[in-house]
């Protein structure tokens, strides 16, 4: 079996901002995670001779639009707590300032409904103070006004961290809210790069994968 993904020369550079765009199937999760694996490379399904490269000062974080692993039995406190470096004064103050009620932090993850699941999973990640995201589908699940919200906090993070990020996500102001590039996916290939409102997707005349954030 050959590899699903071939790319001449795909470069996310410091501090890019990249959106996958595409209809379902397109490979848009499955590159993510993709990516994710290559960067843990104790994964069985992680192949070392892999043309995926990370300049060895990544701090990664990705959020898994499933979020399989989250704990839902664990308190939110004790979910946020087991981040390095944050006490359970600190803990309460950052849940508090996300919109939790202290009664409810001390109460388990699976009590809360799947919007504000996907906001404390973000939140920890925050914490973990990476300098590379990859989202998959980080604000699908919130009402309007949080969406309007997260949008806000990824670009803030981006701006004044200069944090890389690649994003998923299906509506086009999110895109264009969120990334400063789009990467248009087909069979699980980024096939025509270009800013925000110049990439369709769909697009007679795929181009060749050239470099994003090359310097």
């Amino acid at each position: 079996v050959g590899p699903r993904y071939t790319v001449a020369r795909l470069v996310i550079g410091a501090g890019e901002r990249v959106a996958l765009r595409g209809p379902n199937g397109s490979g848009k999760a499955t590159l993510l995670s993709v990516l994710a694996a290559a960067f843990a490379p104790f994964q069985e399904h992680y192949d070392g001779r892999a043309a995926v490269r990370y300049n060895p000062a990544t701090k990664f974080v990705y959020f898994d639009q499933g979020m399989a692993d989250l704990p839902l039995d664990t308190s939110l406190l004790d979910y946020v707590g087991e981040v390095k470096a944050v006490n359970n004064a600190q803990a309460v103050a950052v849940l508090a300032k996300a919109g939790f009620p202290y009664e409810r932090m001390q109460g388990p993850i699976r009590e809360l409904s799947y919007g504000e699941q996907s906001r404390l999973v973000f939140l920890r990640l925050k914490l973990m103070a990476p300098n590379f995201y990859l989202l998959d589908e980080p604000i699908s699940s919130l009402n309007a006004v949080l969406r309007s919200t997260m949008r806000g906090e990824i670009k803030r993070l981006q701006k004044t961290l200069k944090t890389t990020m690649i994003v998923v996500t299906h509506a086009p102001l999110n895109e264009n809210s969120m990334a400063e590039t789009i990467a248009a996916m087909e069979d699980g290939l980024p096939q025509h790069l270009g800013a925000p409102g110049a990439v369709h997707s769909r697009h007679p005349t795929p181009l060749a994968p050239r470099v994003v954030g090359a310097r």
